[in-house]
This record gives C-alpha cells, sequence and structure tokens, in this order.
C-alpha cells in the first residue's frame, strides 16, 4: 500500500526512490539539518518526527547513534518514529509512533471536501506546549503536547482524486498517546505514539516518551505550557544527509534573513500579504504562498523553498 493518500509529497525534490537500506543516524545528522533549513533551536531538548521510519535499535532508551531504515506508510499501522534529542549530551531516543492520519480519517476528508476533517502535517520546526489532549467525547488527557496556535501551520488534505492541496491553519493537533500499540490508531492529524492514556497515567511507549523529555510520571498541572520545540523530517532526507546531501532550504520553522528576502518576493508578487505574517519567519501563511507560487511557476508544488 506505499504511496496510498499523501504518498512522497513531501520527498519528490530529494529524487530519491523508496529503499529499506539501514543506516546509522546520530545527534550530528539532526545538527545538519537544523543547519540546512535554518532552524533556531531554544533548548537542550528537543522532540522530534522521522516520517516513515522504523528503528533497528533498541527503542525507548538514550543511545548516541540509531539504525533506521524507511517503513512503507500504510496509514493503518504505527510506521514512523517519534523521538528526543538531548542536545547537550548528544544522544537521542526513538519510539514507535505515526506522522500521519489513520485512513479512516483520510477517507472521511476525501468525502467531505469542504471542511477540515483531517490533515498531513508538512514537514518543518513546531512549537509545542505541555496541555491537555482533548479527545470527542472522552476525558481529557493531561501531560500531552499541544501544537502551538498563535503561529500558522501548513497541513496537507488530500481530497480524493489525485487532488492534493497544501493549506495553512491552526489546527487542533497534540503529540498525544495512540491508543494503540500498532494499528488503528487515533489520529485525525495529531502525531501519536504507541500506547494509552487511560484515566489519570499514560502507558507503553507514550509515557516513556514523556519520562524522557521530562515530564512526570503522572502529569503534573505545573507543568501546563511548558515549551517544547518539535523537528518533523522524513526517513529520505536524514539517509539523504548521511549520504551527503548539503542543498539548503527553507520550510516551516525556518528563521533569518534569506526567510526575509523570500517573503519580500512573494509580496511584490501578491502570494504574500504582509499583515499575515513576521517577517524573517517561515509560518503556514509563508509555506502556503511558496506552493501557490510553485504552482503558478510550473515547479513541484510542495511549499519547500529550496536555495539555489
Amino acid at each position: 500500500m506505499k504511496g496510498l493518500f499523501f504518498g512522497e509529497v513531501d520527498t519528490a525534490h530529494l529524487s530519491m526512490p523508496y529503499s529499506d537500506k539501514e543506516f546509522t543516524i546520530s545527534s550530528a545528522h539532526l545538527v545538519r539539518l537544523v543547519e540546512q533549513c535554518h532552524y533556531r533551536l531554544t533548548g537542550d531538548i528537543v522532540l522530534f518526527g522521522i516520517r516513515a521510519g522504523k528503528s533497528l535499535s533498541e527503542k525507548g532508551k538514550w543511545l548516541t547513534e540509531i539504525r533506521i531504515a524507511e517503513n512503507e506508510l500504510d496509514y493503518l499501522h504505527l510506521n514512523c518514529l517519534l523521538g528526543i534529542w538531548d542536545r547537550k549530551n548528544h544522544k537521542i531516543a526513538v519510539f514507535q509512533g505515526s506522522t500521519v492520519p489513520l485512513a479512516a480519517n483520510l477517507i472521511k476528508q476525501r468525502e467531505n471536501p469542504d471542511k477540515r476533517i483531517s490533515n498531513q502535517l508538512a514537514q518543518g520546526l513546531y512549537q509545542y506546549y505541555v496541555g491537555a489532549h482533548e479527545p470527542d467525547n472522552r476525558p481529557k488527557e493531561e501531560g500531552a503536547f499541544r501544537l502551538t496556535r498563535h503561529i500558522s501551520t501548513p497541513v496537507w488534505r488530500d481530497y480524493g482524486n489525485d487532488h492534493l492541496a497544501l493549506d495553512a491553519c491552526a489546527p487542533n493537533d497534540h503529540i498525544h498517546a495512540a491508543g494503540t500499540i500498532d494499528t488503528d490508531y487515533k489520529s485525525a492529524g495529531c502525531q501519536v505514539i504507541s500506547g494509552f492514556h487511560d484515566e489519570l497515567m499514560p502507558s507503553g511507549e507514550y509515557q516513556q516518551f514523556r519520562v524522557l523529555a521530562g515530564q512526570p510520571a503522572l502529569p503534573s498541572e505545573l507543568d501546563l505550557h511548558l515549551p517544547y520545540q518539535y523537528l518533523l523530517t522524513h526517513t529520505r532526507y536524514l539517509y539523504a544527509i548521511q549520504q551527503g546531501f548539503s542543498a539548503e532550504r527553507l520550510m516551516q520553522g525556518s528563521e533569518g534573513y534569506l526567510v526575509r528576502e523570500l517573503q519580500e518576493k512573494l509580496i511584490s508578487e501578491n502570494f504574500l500579504f504582509e499583515p499575515k505574517i513576521d517577517k524573517g519567519l517561515m509560518d503556514g501563511e509563508t509555506v502556503k504562498a511558496v506552493y501557490e507560487w510553485q504552482k503558478a511557476s510550473n515547479y513541484n508544488a510542495d511549499g519547500i523553498y529550496r536555495i539555489e
């Protein structure tokens, strides 16, 4: 079922086919990713997601390096990795999870194209805060990680008939327990980790993820709104870095003068409107403007700006 739904929408620019070849990454590869994408990190602990990734190293444990390979996304199983990066001690820990929505929710989106039902978060750097995941018809799950609503977010939507579109919005997306250890996870757009959150106490890999991220085993109101950055990438991009790929690109969360130059170009060509942005920060509005500019220019439209 490889290629179902979104397929390779955010990896086509790498010109690399799917491969299940095993390779090794470490903190150094994440450093290169940050440098190439002009991200600015603010703390010693950074959360990350590796789309379409599987670990051949032990999960839930601090390691200096991990062996991974690309997984086939089927939107039914937890075929991605979520992790924690200890920048100070150059350690990483990974957990099984998903960075893509469940197929059933994508089908609902296709059946209701006039509504925002399901989405797939674009690659980039995001701001999260500790808070409650608030699922419909179930109690609040305290101690989750909530995506900020104050920075516009780029998400992909699948409307069926090969119609994909990039949207900029404030999705109600979090990092929380999958509610399973393998399949039929509960996500319409959230990042989820193998495990459960029953009543007060989280369990499984999700609980270990929270603890290694610095959270107490029992969620505490004292940690409400504690900030975290979340770095979302793809296995294929990490493999490209491991093979020497060094091209720079701007995407969600990129910062600096090159971002401002890009924004001013997009404003001058009426693809972006200054009152909606903070200059120098690549947000969802800017990513969507790049996407629209790419479509108008007959480029591969993915919202990722390659620096020549």
